[in-house]
């Protein structure tokens, strides 16, 4: 657990850690002591990259899968959780080359299902397929990503959780205008359903893009002072 983990944190330094620390080190490890350790032997901040031993222990485990089981592991590494219909039009893979290509993936203990849809079984596992891709890669991957979603959410229905995911991507890919008329769209999502802090920080991250983008009140259909007032209300609440 996460009190577990930081009991751990205070038995190593020999003080108790910084809470931002342990928060850092839960997300990454899942609370696998081993890993905790070995993550912040690269770095007391808990941001070090992974230990070579250990990036490549995962790395090994993603390459005995096949090229097709790779591609889907790669999909999920920038997506995160993803449903049939988004990881088969970002891979690219046809029906069938999809269902077996998770299907082993799943066997070999690399993908889990979490409902009806799929994630990489660990954080680390993603962290190590995800830094194994080229900068451009990502890119397109991201940029593939949020239009997949985009289409899916106009054919069932937009989320406040979707509509963050497509800001997010948006933004990996470089794409500052759909980045920032993204942001302010799952901002207002995110207020609708009362969430407030995540649409305090989808606001912050529209107004650190305003002045990088052409046109900006006509790509949102808002003002700069309106997305303001959205922020400090998201933060009131």
């Amino acid at each position: 657990t996460r009190d577990e983990l930081g009991q751990q944190l205070e038995h190593i330094l020999g003080s108790p850690p910084d809470p931002a620390l342990v928060d850092r080190l839960y997300a990454r490890s899942e609370g696998n002591p081993l890993f905790t350790e070995e993550l912040l032997a690269a770095g007391l901040d808990g941001r070090g990259a992974l230990p070579p031993s250990l990036a490549a222990a995962l790395a090994l485990r993603i390459e005995r899968l096949t090229d097709d089981a790779q591609d889907v592991a790669r999909v999920l590494s920038a997506g995160g959780l993803l449903d049939d219909a988004v990881l088969a039009e970002v891979s690219g893979l046809e029906r069938r080359a999809l269902r077996d290509a998770v299907r082993e993936a799943v066997g070999s203990h690399i993908v889990v299902l979490d409902g009806d849809r799929y994630t990489l079984r660990h954080a680390l596992v993603r962290e190590a397929v995800y830094d194994d891709l080229l900068p451009g890669e990502r890119a397109e991957m991201h940029r593939a990503l949020a239009r997949a979603l985009e289409g899916h959410a106009a054919a069932g229905g937009p989320t406040a959780q979707r509509a963050a995911a497509i800001a997010h991507h948006y933004l990996a890919a470089g794409d500052q205008p759909a980045a920032l008329a993204a942001a302010v769209r799952a901002g207002v999502a995110a207020m609708e359903v009362q969430a407030y802090r995540e649409g305090a920080t989808l606001f912050e991250r529209a107004l650190e893009l305003w002045d990088r983008v052409p046109d900006a009140p006509a790509l949102t259909a808002t003002d700069q002072p309106k997305l303001l007032e959205r922020a400090s209300a998201c933060h009131f609440y």
